[in-house]
């Protein structure tokens, strides 16, 4: 894993990759959740991506009335982050602020 750009779909591919249990049904969805609700951060490299960037995704037309997708999404950008955050790709995980906000 040691490439200069990585975006969403790269860090996708490798977090399957290296989490091979993961079931075949979740691992679409990820992918799909993603695709559909998160597309501006999908080929974005994840150094660039911020929380406004995130929040932006979740505040979006696509997902107003939409609380569970808008969670999956929260949820699986913070998830593929942390990962990126565990192999040193990136310092912060810029969901965690969302998150921690969510909780208060």
């Amino acid at each position: 894993m040691r490439k200069k750009n990585y975006d969403i779909l790269d860090l996708y591919e490798s977090y399957i990759v290296e989490n091979y249990l993961i079931g075949k049904k979740n691992i679409r969805d990820i992918r799909n959740t993603i695709k559909k609700y998160g597309y501006d951060l999908f080929f974005k490299p994840i150094e660039k991506i911020t929380e406004k960037n995130i929040k932006s995704c979740l505040e979006s037309n696509d997902l107003i009335g939409k609380k569970k997708e808008s969670k999956k999404l929260t949820v699986y950008l913070y998830i593929l982050l942390n990962f990126a955050k565990k192999k040193s790709i990136i310092k912060n995980n810029p969901v965690s602020n969302i998150l921690f906000k969510i909780k208060n």
